[in-house]
């Protein structure tokens, strides 16, 4: 077949099945067919028993890694590998599922990976099967939940990340805000148990699900529970958008950049005023978690307020923002720190050079992001000219020592773990001759500015 989907029968494939005839034949003869497949020894494979096969001929690509990011959104796959690969794709009906056929590629145990990768809560997976199709072709066969409309597309190497085949399930009805709420509630609730990062920032990011759910016992009282807490807390961006996508005063585009130091390409999402002219430049940077709608919405707000904002994706090396906070903190993780610095100074470089600039480069970021603007403020003297950290972590002395921009920096009084390192940080500023601005709001935790959560306060965050 050679990757050729013409050759395969009319019919959909059985619902066990991963092989197809090499050769094109007619319905009447498809069970003469198979019974022949059976005699002469087919490879069926389907999950959980699924054996690990080397790749045993020459010139076959290499599985690298396999991925699964689940989302509330669209749920993607990756597949990496030592070279590109080709692949095809149909969907099957009764059972819905997508079928992919990978050229170039033998059957090999990486691709084993996938039975622990797909989990019983993803919204659109509900199994995976791989077989040997033909020589050098790999079938994939994802069972699915409920209908799809899929993307498949590759990315080329970055830096140290090789090619990869992405799978993106996005969902054929149009989400319903309301019912949404209620399916997470009723998810948080059913994966209590399950050790995955909590949604309440960089603070309780540091314990896991289980730990959080075990401390918030304590406080449930009533008919509340400590899940029902969790699913409170978690972002709702449908109903937070202040400016939307496509807003008439402002103009909205997503940009890639060069960052050789770093992953060696950055992306990011470039905010500008419709006013003809020159603006300042502020760069936005978002929390541990990606580039997420509140982030995007903060950079409209910017471009509103007449400012050219560009806001990068740190996961951008990953495939991007992969639509929940809680997969895009994992992703995040996964990423080398210093990498991830240098991706964000040469954004900070790229929007210093966009054409409608004025000269003028700012800073803005929260919780990550407000260590960032620290440490940009410290490695970029000479560009950045002014820096609004929120809740963010401090440079070492040495760092702020090298700090000459001006600060306006936001503190949540309730937030002890990033408040602890402020005296120290304020003596040295002082010691540098910063001009500095700190503001304490009281009664305020971390995440205050984020207006998807409950944690937002309206009058700290103006």
């Amino acid at each position: 077949m050679n990757g050729d989907l013409t050759g395969l029968p009319a019919a959909p494939l059985p619902h066990d099945a991963v092989a197809a005839p090499s050769t094109p034949v007619t319905a009447p003869a498809s069970r003469d067919r198979r019974k022949a497949l059976r005699r002469m020894g087919a490879v069926v494979l389907s999950f959980p028993a699924l054996p690990a096969l080397a790749a045993g001929v020459t010139g076959a690509a290499t599985i690298v890694a396999v991925r699964v990011w689940p989302a509330s959104d669209y749920t993607r796959v990756t597949i990496e590998s030592d070279r590109q690969l080709a692949a095809k794709s149909f969907m099957a009906a009764n059972p819905d599922r997508l079928v992919i056929d990978i050229d170039g590629l033998e059957l090999n145990a990486g691709l084993k990976e996938l039975l622990g990768k797909v989990k019983p809560d993803d919204p659109y997976i509900a199994g995976v099967r791989v077989g040997q199709n033909q020589p050098r072709v790999v079938r994939i066969v994802l069972d699915l939940k409920q209908a799809v409309a899929p993307q498949v597309f590759t990315i080329e190497p970055v830096a140290a990340y090789k090619n990869r085949l992405v799978l993106d399930l996005h969902p054929t009805r149009e989400r319903d805000p309301l019912l949404d709420l209620v399916r997470e509630k009723e998810a948080a609730e059913s994966a209590a148990a399950q050790s995955v990062n909590d949604a309440l920032g960089e603070l309780i990011g540091r314990i896991d699900r289980r730990g959080f759910l075990a401390g918030a016992a304590k406080f449930a009282v009533g008919g509340t529970t400590a899940a029902g807490l969790l699913a409170a807390l978690t972002p709702q961006y449908a109903f937070a958008a202040q400016v939307a996508a496509d807003d008439p005063r402002i103009t909205t585009v997503y940009r890639t950049f060069p960052a050789p130091q770093g992953h060696g390409e950055g992306r990011g999402l470039l905010a500008m005023p419709r006013a003809e002219g020159r603006h300042p430049v502020v760069l936005v940077v978002h929390e541990n978690r990606g580039l997420n709608p509140y982030i995007e919405d903060v950079a409209r707000r910017l471009a509103v307020a007449g400012f050219i904002a560009f806001a990068p994706d740190a996961l951008y090396p990953l495939g991007g923002y992969p639509g929940n906070d809680d997969a895009g903190r994992e992703m995040q993780a996964t990423l080398d720190r210093a990498r991830v610095l240098a991706d964000l100074e040469a954004a900070a470089r790229f929007a210093d050079g966009l054409p409608r600039g004025n000269g003028k480069l700012g800073v803005i970021g929260f919780c990550f992001g407000g260590l960032v603007t620290n440490l940009l403020a410290s490695r970029l003297p000479e560009l950045v000219d002014a820096g609004v950290p929120y809740y963010g972590g401090q440079p070492s002395a040495e760092e702020a020592a090298r700090i000459k921009a001006p600060l306006l920096l936001q503190f949540a009084e309730l937030d002890t773990r990033v408040n602890a390192g402020w005296p120290a940080y304020e003596q040295q500023l002082k010691a540098a001759g910063v001009a500095y601005t700190a503001h304490v709001y009281p009664g305020v935790n971390h995440g205050f500015h984020n207006d998807t959560t409950p944690r937002y306060d309206e009058e700290a965050a103006k």
